[in-house]
C-alpha cells in the first residue's frame, strides 16, 4: 500500500476507534496505533512524536495528512517534514 493508503486506513481507525470509545479515550488509544501505521515509513519520526501529543481528531487528522502532502510533495528533497 501507499502511504496514502495506509494514512486513509489509519484515519478510518481513528474514527471508528472514537466512535466506539468517545473523544478522549479513542484519541489517546490511536496515538498508539498511529505510530504502528507509520513504523518503517520515511520521515515518519517527527510524525509520531507530535502524534504523542495530540489530544483531539482533528489534530490528529491535520498531523497525518501534513505527513502525506509531505511524503507525496517533498520527501524526495529533504530529510525531515
Amino acid at each position: 500500500p501507499t502511504v496514502r493508503e495506509k494514512i486513509d486506513i489509519c484515519l478510518l481507525h481513528a474514527q471508528r476507534l472514537i466512535a466506539l470509545k468517545g473523544p478522549r479515550v479513542g484519541v489517546l488509544e490511536m496515538r498508539k496505533h498511529a505510530a504502528w501505521y507509520l513504523k518503517g515509513l520515511r520521515g515518519a519520526t517527527h510524525t509520531k512524536n507530535l502524534i504523542n501529543a495530540v489530544e483531539t481528531e482533528e489534530e490528529l487528522r491535520r498531523i497525518l495528512n501534513d505527513y502525506v502532502e509531505w511524503v507525496e510533495n517533498y520527501a524526495d528533497d529533504m530529510e525531515e517534514p
